[in-house]
């Protein structure tokens, strides 16, 4: 005799089937760390606005002194008769 007729593993099988496709649902919804680090850090506000504030500065930092070669020759240091 085995195992499995003494069990009934279709009755099982028919018991599992709903379960596996809810699995499948709750498998689309989950989400990773990241992505639920990324959208708490999305809904708060100041944090969004902050970030983009340092984008900035630091784009400035290589952008600016670019833009200042083009300025011409600088004014004069000081010198001795000042």
């Amino acid at each position: 005799m085995d195992i499995s007729e003494s069990v009934n593993v279709e009755a099982l099988d028919e018991e599992m089937e709903p379960f596996l496709v809810e699995s499948a649902t709750l498998a689309q919804k989950r989400r990773s760390q990241g992505r639920i680090i990324f959208d708490r850090f999305i809904r708060n506000r100041t944090a969004v606005g902050a970030a983009c504030f340092l984008i900035i500065m630091i784009v400035f930092c290589f952008v600016g002194p670019e833009s200042q070669r083009d300025a011409g020759p600088a004014e004069p240091g000081p010198s001795i008769w000042h």
